[in-house]
């Protein structure tokens, strides 16, 4: 698939002002095919996208499925990320992101400790991070 909501991975990236977009129909983790594109050493900012996630992972391992017309499943990667603030980065995106949501939102978007954004009680996001290290050093993002 190389369309998501109509839109073509290019023109995606050029509204996004992403260096590369990678649309999937299907996919089992768009983390996992992010961490895929930074191995072979994807741009700071490539995003993956897929209507549907088979095999998704939230915190503590538990599985994040979604389904065809019901969301966006989306990774990012991030690289040149520093240390001190990588364990509060998933609460900064989400602090970054409930504004420039919330105006296509029913109600306040909310951020409930660590890593979910709420609407009227309801999920409407979750952040997971995952970085990936060569010796002390932080190699990327996702």
């Amino acid at each position: 698939m190389t369309r998501f909501d109509g839109m073509t991975a290019e023109s995606i990236a050029d509204a996004g002002g992403a260096p590369a977009v990678v649309v999937f129909d299907e996919v089992g983790s768009t983390m996992d095919e992010a961490h895929r594109l930074a191995e072979r050493g994807a741009a700071d900012g490539t995003a993956v996208i897929a209507d549907v996630q088979t095999a998704g992972r939230g915190r503590h391992g538990r599985r994040w499925v979604s389904a065809r017309g019901a969301g966006l499943s989306m990774t990012v990667i991030h690289r040149g990320v520093d240390i001190p603030g990588l364990d509060v980065l998933s609460l900064r995106i989400g602090l970054a992101l409930a504004p420039v949501l919330e105006p296509y939102a029913a109600d306040r978007v909310l951020l409930k400790w660590p890593n979910d954004l709420f609407v009227r009680g309801r999920k409407l996001a979750g952040m997971l991070v995952e970085a990936r290290w060569r010796e002390a050093a932080v190699e990327w993002v996702a």
